[in-house]
């Protein structure tokens, strides 16, 4: 099973999103469904915590065709941390063995 990232225009901004499912059988729109929120992490990135307010709860998006830059086909196994800047760290406390 593949993800799907898409790349689209909203209020004047570009997004991305991913989504397990995608749908393009409508003539003019573009659905996504089973969104994938980007993780929550110790440092806040804007733009994801912008994503996440705005299409956290949306259980389906319908995109017009007009506002999709591109269309990605993913494998299920794909590395979301690839190519990002920001890593995640384990968080130890106190008491645990740090050299897991």
């Amino acid at each position: 099973m593949s993800i799907y990232r898409v790349e689209f225009s909203y209020n004047d901004k570009t997004y991305s999103i991913k989504a397990k499912m995608l749908d393009m059988t409508h003539p003019y729109f573009v659905s996504l469904e089973q969104l994938i929120m980007p993780e929550e992490r110790v440092i806040i990135d804007p733009e994801t915590e912008e994503i996440r307010k705005l299409f956290g709860t949306t259980e389906q998006l319908m995109l017009p065709l007009q506002s999709i830059a591109l269309i990605q086909v993913l494998p299920q196994h794909h590395d979301t941390a690839a190519g990002e800047k920001v890593r995640s760290f384990p968080v130890i406390h106190p008491g645990e063995d740090s050299s897991k």
